[in-house]
């Protein structure tokens, strides 16, 4: 497993991750996986040398961390934990310092643990976290800086399923770590616009999660090519037919070659496919440490890219 040294971290000691973390948001019996399935990943993940795991209160509203806290139990691997706060009951809550205290805390008894490594805002782009005040004043960062004022928490973020809010939002304030879903993929590139240059001017850690975009790009889908879901555009099916073409001549899968196109880019610490069973964790895992993709191919992407989606 390669590592690198998480962002910001450098200035605090100098935590070295595993370039491939293992997100939980599918480890749940809401997605079909059951208990001791879940448990087995989580185990096998520590044997191969996966030491950041990312959770949040959401996944399974509990479950999740429920799951680490009887997994991570007792291990002898040295851990990276990365939870979140957010999906909150009440819209009022996105505005109580004591509701997303509370949150975190029933968060800690489920993980049996009194801190975590990384705590970040879930849905970082959503309004009600920052209304009527200053970003540094919104009670959701009160709670960031006062955790990690007590030593609870090391590193403080913000995630989102969109890069630009939260290139917004970094460029307002020094956060530790930032997490963007689905926006750095072999299809869905903002981020590396929007998020990755302000983040590597600033220092700050950057996750990459869904990284296979939903299922997109963790097997091919041929019947699309004939009969596509709805929000496939003509621009995006043109890519997908160049994609699978390329994916033809290069005979590599295309799970692993988006984990690739990511872990090229020195300016991403992390990334953290979802993984419900053992197999799919091993594959994951097998990537890491392959040969670089090579500029042709990368520039097969990029022509690919070019296409008006």
């Amino acid at each position: 497993m390669n590592k690198r040294t998480f962002g910001t971290a450098k200035a605090q000691g100098g935590d070295v991750v595993s370039e491939i973390g293992l997100g939980t948001y599918h480890l749940t019996s809401d997605k079909g996986v059951p208990r001791d399935e879940a448990l087995r990943v989580v185990e096998r993940a520590l044997q191969l040398g996966v030491n950041v795991i990312d959770t949040a209160p959401l996944y399974g509203r509990g479950e999740s961390e429920e799951l680490l806290g009887i997994a991570l139990e007792g291990r002898p691997e040295p851990h990276f934990l990365a939870t979140k706060v957010g999906h909150l009951e009440r819209t009022e809550d996105y505005r109580s310092f004591d509701a997303i205290m509370r949150q975190f805390e029933r968060g800690l008894k489920l993980m049996r643990r009194e801190s975590v490594d990384a705590l970040q805002v879930h849905e970082a782009d959503w309004g009600h976290w920052w209304e009527g005040s200053a970003i540094e004043d919104a009670p959701v960062l009160q709670v960031l800086r006062r955790l990690k004022e007590e030593g609870r928490v090391r590193f403080i973020g913000i995630t989102s399923n969109h890069a630009e809010p939260l290139a917004k939002l970094l460029a307002a304030y020094d956060f530790d770590v930032v997490l963007v879903a689905n926006r750095y993929t072999l299809l869905w590139q903002d981020a590396a616009d929007a998020l990755l240059p302000l983040a590597k001017q600033k220092g700050t850690a950057v996750i990459i999660g869904a990284p296979f975009h939903q299922a997109a790009f963790s097997a091919r889908h041929p019947e699309w090519l004939t009969n596509p879901p709805a929000w496939v555009t003509p621009g995006r099916l043109e890519q997908f037919k160049k994609l699978y073409a390329l994916l033809d001549r290069i005979d590599i899968p295309i799970a692993e070659l988006s984990l690739r196109f990511i872990l090229r880019d020195a300016r991403v610490h992390v990334v953290i496919p979802g993984s419900s069973r053992v197999s799919e964790l091993e594959a994951n895992v097998a990537v890491s440490g392959k040969d670089p993709l090579a500029p042709g191919m990368l520039e097969a992407l990029a022509e690919i890219n070019r296409i008006e989606a």
